[in-house]
């Protein structure tokens, strides 16, 4: 019984280490399909994507200032990038126009070095 006793004790003890020990929270947890990336840009909320007939705004915020830089694909449009903004912004916002109606298109949220931050699709109206 003693023996129980100096396990569950110790087993206590323990509890606060282990949960203090776990306290580094996923920097995306606001942000569903947000990439985990080195740097300590995150995005705050979920981007959002309002398109129109033949134009789309993408916008989104980060907790930092982070490069504005959007990759967009689909309706014949390959590796089409726009609104880098040097220095950076917490508030991003890019906009693409000459779209086709009624057609899916993929983009990615990108860091200042290229990596893949976020990916979102939307399409545009008929």
């Amino acid at each position: 019984m003693r023996r129980i006793l100096m396990l569950t004790v110790a087993a206590l003890a323990l509890v606060p280490w282990s949960v203090a020990q776990n306290t580094t929270q996923n920097p995306a947890a606001d942000t569903p399909g947000e990439k985990n990336l080195p740097d300590s840009v995150n995005i705050v909320g979920t981007p959002n994507a309002n398109p129109t007939k033949n134009s789309a705004t993408i916008t989104w915020q980060t907790n930092k200032n982070a490069a504005s830089d959007v990759w967009l694909q689909g309706g014949g449009i390959k590796g089409h990038r726009t609104g880098y903004e040097k220095g950076g912004s917490k508030n991003h916002s890019v906009s693409f126009s000459n779209l086709k109606p009624n057609t899916t298109y993929n983009y990615k949220i990108r860091s200042r070095k290229g990596q893949v931050r976020y990916e979102g699709s939307f399409t545009t109206k008929s």
